[in-house]
């Protein structure tokens, strides 16, 4: 879920070479102009979109411009407008691809509570809020390399990278907790619901959300 202006720059910096074969990231190029909620698959019940988009919008976009896999060497810098479609891709190849992503966000966008936000190691502040406002938690040094190993979803916030909340509802502060069988528990793509449990809401209410209504 995100608003129709551009709210968030994505800088991708890559510490190895990307090809398709090691599963460069899949860009849509353009996309970010056209991108809204009513084109993305919305779960039963989700109270906000996947980042899964419509195959049928997909199909569409990709008579005029399909998505395409980047090939950059070590040491690039890539910078997204946070809206546009991207995709992981397989990596085929024995060695890891490694990409650092940092945001840069605007002051206007809404931010996540303060247990919900991005987190840091207590030595990165001088780096990180020398020359912009960081929306991060600083986590001890000392408990730093068990934090960042922790990338399971699900577990608890203060012990691990990512939130246990289902896809939109960190956004509106109304974090959950792993295990409520309403709104918590980890993140699911499309392709791994229950056929009963997908549904393309072509006409999404969005009237009450803070970015306000959408059309198709």
């Amino acid at each position: 879920m995100h608003p129709l202006a551009p709210y968030m720059l994505n800088t991708n910096i890559l510490l190895s070479d990307f090809t398709p074969e090691n599963g460069s990231t899949e860009f849509w190029l353009g996309s970010h102009h056209q991108a809204h909620a009513g084109e993305q698959l919305w779960a039963a019940g989700a109270p906000r979109p996947t980042c899964d988009v419509a195959p049928e919008v997909c199909a569409t976009r990709a008579q005029t411009r399909p998505g395409a896999q980047i090939a950059a060497p070590f040491g690039t810098f890539m910078l997204r407008d946070m809206r546009t479609w991207h995709a992981g891709m397989p990596n085929t190849t024995d060695t890891d691809r490694i990409m650092v992503a940092v945001a840069y966000q605007a002051s206007w966008f809404p931010r996540a509570p303060p247990d919900e936000a991005f987190k840091a190691p207590e030595s990165a502040r001088a780096v990180l809020t020398k020359r912009t406002a960081c929306i991060a938690t600083f986590v001890p040094d000392a408990e730093w390399e068990r934090v960042c190993q922790n990338w399971r979803l699900g577990a608890k916030k203060e012990d691990s990278i990512y939130l246990p909340s289902i896809p939109g509802v960190g956004m509106n502060g109304a974090g959950a907790d792993a295990g409520d069988a309403k709104t918590g528990g980890e993140w699911e793509c499309m392709n791994g619901c229950k056929e009963e449990d997908r549904i393309i809401n072509s006409t999404p209410n969005l009237a009450a959300t803070r970015f306000g209504k959408f059309e198709n």
